[in-house]
């Protein structure tokens, strides 16, 4: 048997179905990365909402994601598009600097808020401290990646045909799926899922890896 097929996965956002999401990732030995906002982590024991979508609060937070990495997605969840250059540095900046306060953990990831980005934020991705920045793109055989802070995913956790690109994706080595908990709105999506990761953690032909533990080292930067 060759090499086997290094399987990672991140999930957006912080909402409260991130406490359901973990106790599955656990149980089933996943790795994952959670990308987090950390203005969205309320200070107090009220939790911040927007729209339909509740999130975490800082304390229930530290419980939730213990063992799992923590990912940067902007000091506040917004476009960074529609912002100066100047703040874009620094909402990226700081975004990290709190997360890493907040978890005591090195954050390397990131996650561009929507999926947006141009040449400024890559830019204050890199310089920041990150080793990746993720787009929501999805690659189909994502690895190697062209660039790294244009980083693509291989298909979505509720993807159509995520069986078909984990076959596939043997023949590259890297299968990384991302998703957010708040999609999953019924019994039926949650055991569709414990089923992926019980069916992951099953085959001997992959593996649970961290997306940090990929190696970015190697991938281009335009």
């Amino acid at each position: 048997m060759g090499q086997k097929l290094q399987v990672v996965c991140d999930w957006d956002d912080g909402a409260i179905e991130d406490e359901r999401l973990a106790t599955l990732l656990r149980k089933h030995k996943a790795k994952a990365t959670f990308n987090l906002s950390a203005n969205r982590l309320s200070r107090t024991s009220k939790p911040e909402t927007h729209k339909t979508q509740v999130f975490l609060t800082r304390t229930a937070a530290m419980e939730v994601y213990s063992g799992f990495l923590i990912g940067n997605h902007v000091q506040q969840h917004r476009s960074l598009l529609k912002i100066d250059t100047k703040q874009v540095i620094f909402m990226i900046a700081e975004g990290r600097r709190q997360l890493q306060d907040i978890f005591n953990q090195e954050v390397q990831g990131f996650a561009y808020p929507l999926g947006l980005h141009d040449g400024r934020s890559e830019e204050a991705v890199a310089a920041s401290g990150h080793v990746y920045g993720r787009t929501t793109g999805l690659a189909g055989l994502c690895w190697p990646q062209k660039n790294r802070f244009q980083a693509t995913a291989t298909t979505v956790s509720r993807g159509k045909h995520f069986w078909r690109a984990y076959e596939a994706a043997k023949a590259c080595g890297v299968f990384w799926f991302r998703g957010h908990s708040w999609e999953f709105t019924s019994d039926e999506m949650w055991v569709d899922l414990e089923n992926k990761l019980d069916t992951i953690r099953n085959d001997p032909e992959a593996e649970w890896k961290n997306i940090t533990d990929l190696p970015w080292e190697e991938q281009g930067v335009r």
